[in-house]
């Protein structure tokens, strides 16, 4: 797994391209919402996750796929609760990404509305746990913790399913 993290949106269009379809946008959901749109005016914290498995024996990868499902640990008072989030990642010779962000569309806003926003969601927090299962696995095989600002997002812990009696992430 690498994680690569960009340079914050400060009201950017959120789309992104794969080398397998380049003709194709991928507007990732921002923030708990739906894939579909792209948003035209994202400003928040992006985060590209690359995974790669390889076989023990060193052979071709067959086909395998990486399911997660992530669940909210604490976040800055004033945010919409957001439900656990399953999704399953397909990989293409062994390989995948999986896109982050946290933030908000500015599209909507004017006037007053804009500025009180802006400076709200400055403070603006959330705690994620992701849990990684190879296929249809029952133990995960690793998990992360996550902090997501509209400035950055941090990886604050990760551990392998033998050390996975963690304790909550921290709240500050």
């Amino acid at each position: 797994m690498s994680v690569s993290f960009l340079d914050p949106y400060r009201g950017a269009r959120l789309v992104f391209y794969s080398s397998a379809d380049p003709d194709r946008p991928i507007c990732p959901p921002v923030d708990g919402g739906t894939t579909g749109e792209c948003v035209d005016q994202f400003v928040g914290a992006v985060a590209i996750v690359k995974y790669s498995v390889k076989p023990a024996n060193g052979g071709k990868p067959g086909p395998v796929a990486i399911r997660e499902r992530v669940t909210v640990t604490a976040q800055s008072p004033g945010l919409a609760e957001r439900l656990p989030f399953v999704m399953t990642l397909p990989l293409i010779e062994g390989r995948g990404s999986d896109i982050q962000a946290f933030g908000y569309d500015e599209t909507p806003l004017k006037g007053p509305d804009h500025a009180r926003d802006r400076e709200q969601a400055k403070a603006a927090w959330r705690f994620y746990r992701q849990e990684l299962y190879m296929d249809e696995e029952k133990n995960p095989f690793a998990i992360v913790e996550w902090k997501h600002t509209v400035h950055r997002i941090y990886i604050t812990r990760i551990c392998s399913s033998a050390d996975a009696d963690l304790k909550p992430a921290r709240t500050n």
